[in-house]
C-alpha cells in the first residue's frame, strides 16, 4: 500500500500471505507474498524486504516481484509524526504460450502445433515507488503514495505497454473502547478506508475492525457505488469481505473471505485469503 509503512512495530516482523481467488474460474489467481521489516529506532528508519509471485489465467501468467523498502520518521511535536518511505523493485513476468489453443490448430485437428509466432513470452524491468504517512500518537493516520514512477513497459508480447502510475489514499482511526489500569486499550473500534486510482480505474475499500484483546474481526466493501461507473451498465460494486483474526503469543493468524457482490456473483466462488505474522 505505501513504502512508508515500512518497520512500522518496534519488534522483527515477518509476515507471509496467500490467496486463492475466484475458485470457479479455471486458471483462478492465486498470490503468495513473503515479507519482513524492522525499525531502527535510533536512527528513526525502517528496512523491509518484500517477495510477491502471482499467477493467473489458463496461460499461467505470472509475475515474480522482489523489493527492498526504506522509511524515516520525522517528528514534528510530541505526537505528530510523519514517515516518508522509497520501495525499489525488480519484476519477472512471463506467459507460457503452450498452454493455449489457437485458430489454425482446431482448423487442423491434427494435434500438431501453432503456427502462430511469438515473442519470447518473458520480460523483467525494475520499478520504484514512493509515500508517506501522517501519525497523530498512535491512534490516526493518514498516508498517500504513488507507484510506478517510471512507468515500466510491461507487455510479454512485444508490444510497448507502459504501466500506468498508481496513487493510493489511505487512513483510520483507533476508537478506544475500554482500557486497563495501565491505561493500554483493551477494546477498540478501527475505522480504515483505501483508495486506489489507475489510469481510468479506481477502487475504494472501506471496513471497520473490532479488536477485543488477543482476537479482532472486521468487514470491508469494496467498490464505488455511486461517484463513478466505467460506462452505462457497468457496476461499481466487487465484494464484501469478512475477516477474523487471533494473537497466539508472538504469532498473529488471519483469515478473509470475499463475497462477490457484481454481476458474478454465484459464479466465482468468491476469494479466500490467510496471512501469518
Amino acid at each position: 500500500i505505501n513504502p512508508a509503512l515500512t518497520g512500522n512495530t518496534e519488534q522483527l516482523r515477518v509476515i507471509c500471505n496467500w490467496r486463492k481467488q475466484w475458485l470457479s474460474v479455471p486458471g483462478a489467481f492465486k498470490t503468495y507474498a513473503l515479507s519482513a521489516d524492522y525499525n531502527f529506532k535510533k536512527i528513526k528508519s525502517g528496512v523491509g524486504i518484500q517477495l510477491m509471485r502471482d499467477k493467473a489465467g489458463s496461460g499461467d501468467l505470472r509475475f515474480i516481484n522482489i523489493a527492498g523498502l526504506y522509511s524515516y520518521q520525522i517528528d514534528l511535536a510530541r505526537l505528530h509524526h510523519v514517515k516518508a518511505g522509497l520501495k525499489a523493485s525488480y519484476t519477472i513476468r512471463d506467459v507460457d504460450y503452450s498452454r493455449f489453443v489457437f485458430g489454425d490448430q482446431i482448423v487442423r485437428n491434427d494435434g500438431s502445433g501453432t503456427n502462430e509466432q511469438f515473442a519470447s513470452g518473458k520480460r523483467s524491468f525494475p520499478d520504484f515507488s514512493t509515500g508517506g504517512v501522517y501519525y497523530y500518537s498512535n491512534r490516526l493516520w493518514i498516508g498517500s503514495a504513488l507507484h510506478h514512477l517510471t512507468r515500466p513497459n510491461e507487455s510479454v508480447t512485444g508490444i510497448k505497454t507502459r504501466l500506468p502510475m498508481q496513487f493510493t489514499l489511505h487512513g483510520g482511526y483507533h476508537i478506544a473502547l475500554k482500557k486497563n489500569v495501565k491505561k493500554h486499550i483493551v477494546d477498540a473500534l478501527i475505522p480504515v478506508i483505501n483508495y486506489k486510482q489507475q489510469q481510468d480505474w479506481d477502487q475504494l475499500d472501506a471496513g471497520m475492525y473490532y479488536q477485543k484483546s488477543i482476537m479482532m474481526i472486521g468487514v470491508w466493501y469494496r467498490g464505488i457505488p455511486v461517484f463513478k461507473a466505467y460506462k452505462p451498465g457497468y457496476s461499481n460494486h466487487d465484494a464484501l469481505s469478512a475477516m477474523a483474526g487471533i494473537e497466539a503469543g508472538n504469532f498473529r493468524f488471519g483469515y478473509s473471505y470475499d463475497f462477490t457482490i457484481s454481476k458474478l456473483f454465484g459464479n466465482t466462488r468468491g476469494a479466500h485469503e490467510i496471512s501469518i505474522i
